[in-house]
């Protein structure tokens, strides 16, 4: 089942995708995977309420290979909300990974967006 969510979700189709990832949780089956792109396709699908939740999910977890990724999707997920105190947090947070190799690009969009919201 989370091979065709994954599938949905890579056409775009993120309504069907929705419905599956989420069933795929309810059925026992939860991971970090289904619940990154759980929140990626709740956030393309407009539904950045949604999204925050599995993106919180992830970052509530004391090991996970999403961090950096989750806490910059939580940020616009967050913005799009109209929560910019709560999206300026995650934004300083990503803001300050330059310092990482690989991570500069994901760092000048988190500063960029600072800016615009202050």
């Amino acid at each position: 089942m989370d091979y065709i969510a994954f599938q949905y979700y890579q056409e775009g189709n993120n309504a069907s995708a929705n419905i599956l990832f989420e069933e795929f949780i309810t059925g026992g089956n939860e991971t970090e995977d289904v619940r990154f792109f759980l929140g990626l396709s709740y956030l393309y699908s407009n539904k950045s309420i949604d999204a925050i939740s599995h993106f919180e999910w992830i970052l509530n977890r004391k090991e996970t290979s999403y961090k950096d990724a989750a806490t910059w999707f939580i940020a616009l997920a967050l913005t799009d909300s109209d929560r910019y105190n709560e999206a300026k947090r995650y934004l300083i947070e990503v803001s300050n990974l330059d310092q990482n190799k690989g991570k500069r690009e994901l760092a000048k969009k988190a500063k960029t967006l600072l800016d615009a919201l202050d």
